[in-house]
């Protein structure tokens, strides 16, 4: 019986160790009802799982220039809307659209980068979540 038990806990504990770790991803961290506008600098492009990163430097109202990291999906949810790991070079001048950091903090959740030459990516397929824009640090 205890051999019984133990075999049954042991393939509990496998199926839930195989199971995909989506849980634990939350966007309450993120203020959804806002959708800013950010411009800067390209830093870093993280195409790693589970989740991609933007990292932007972008010049305050002191002119100093601070870091600011956006956190996009996966790299397959993203290469499927046209992003890749090459998608952007340290320079590169772009714009974001994001949903903030409730708390404060640079960052937030990346929701389509707009390129110097007009291009369009949304990390997120057909929306209208960013119609109404807020200003923030970088706005033109």
């Amino acid at each position: 019986m205890r051999r019984i038990l133990g075999l049954l806990a042991l393939g509990a504990c496998a199926a839930a160790a195989s199971h995909p770790a989506s849980a634990h991803h939350s966007f309450a961290m993120f203020d959804q009802t806002k959708c800013l506008r950010l411009v800067g600098t390209v830093k870093k492009f993280e195409f790693l799982y589970p989740h991609t990163w933007l990292w932007l430097a972008v010049e305050d109202s002191n002119h100093a220039l601070v870091l600011w990291g956006m956190q996009a999906a996966d790299p397959a949810s993203m290469a499927a809307r046209g992003f890749s790991a090459d998608a952007f070079k340290v320079g590169d001048r772009i714009t974001v659209m994001y949903n903030p950091l409730k708390d404060g903090r640079h960052g937030g959740s990346l929701q389509e980068v707009i390129r110097a030459n007009g291009q369009v990516l949304k990390t997120v397929g057909d929306y209208e979540a960013c119609g109404k824009l807020k200003g923030a640090p970088g706005q033109n």
